[in-house]
């Protein structure tokens, strides 16, 4: 019996997360998916405080 089980496991497929094709595809799916969050949402936006109104020019003051 030990050289059907030899032949049984030589033959035997590998689960699917050993397939490098499966993987490449999903790694390439988070990538295309992060891309398009950036793309399309406020996420890649940096956080900018609204500026102050200017109370004055050059030296003149300005009137509110």
């Amino acid at each position: 019996m030990s050289r059907l089980d030899d032949i049984v496991a030589r033959n035997k497929r590998p689960p699917w997360y050993l397939n490098k094709v499966v993987r490449a595809v999903i790694i390439a799916g988070l990538v295309i998916v992060c891309l398009a969050l950036v793309a399309l949402t406020d996420l890649a936006k940096p956080k900018v405080e609204p500026k102050q109104p200017a109370t004055r020019v050059d030296g003149i003051y300005l009137r509110r």
